[in-house]
């Protein structure tokens, strides 16, 4: 499974942190040159100090992304849910919902009723999620549909994760492309990146 892009934020600043502490130390602690004993125990020493130091760091790192990408200071994601079938639809809505960051705002059952929840919907979606094998979804040109999306980002979602599908995801603006099998394991994350 991809790192989401907050997690690798979280583990470069600990890296970085456990880098710069270190150097700093090494540059101002020089043992003295009549006390071997301190020059075998200082370098040991050194390495703990700056490793306990950088995971402090980290740890508060990722509190601070934690909050900010999915806590106090970042509202809930509205999404749009768009796919033919009833229990596809409702069984997604119950996923997203569970992950209590997520709120589905709308549903359409064809390409039409979707466009016209993009035109109407208050507040906009911040996520569509689009089966691209519902009924219908060829009934408008890929660049009219974009220009329904404004600054919604689209998810597409389908039973067949080949290039032809990859095709015509990016063709209708798509950020990524979700195998139906498995969206237990991959929509939330994939919906939480293509909100950000």
């Amino acid at each position: 499974m991809p790192y989401r892009r907050s997690e690798l934020l979280v583990v470069g600043i600990t890296l970085l942190s456990y880098a710069l502490i270190l150097f700093a130390w090494l540059m101002t602690s020089a043992p003295p040159a009549f006390d071997t004993g301190a020059v075998g125990k200082q370098p040991i020493v050194m390495v703990l100090v700056s490793a306990i130091a950088a995971i402090i760091i980290g740890a508060a790192a990722a509190w601070w992304v934690g909050r900010t990408s999915y806590g106090e200071t970042r509202s809930t994601i509205h999404l749009l849910l768009a796919a033919d079938s009833d229990p596809v639809r409702c069984a997604i809505r119950k996923l997203v919902e569970e992950s209590q960051a997520i709120t589905v705002t709308g549903e359409a059952r064809n390409c039409h009723e979707l466009v016209y929840l993009l035109r109407e919907a208050e507040p906009k979606p911040d996520v569509v999620l689009m089966d691209l094998d519902m009924p219908g979804e060829s009934c408008f040109a890929a660049d009219a549909f974009k220009s329904h999306l404004g600054s919604t980002r689209l998810l597409a979602m389908s039973l067949w994760d080949d290039p032809q599908a990859a095709t015509l995801a990016e063709s209708y603006g798509a950020v990524k492309l979700v195998d139906k099998n498995d969206l237990g394991s991959e929509l939330v994350p994939a919906i939480q990146d293509c909100s950000l």
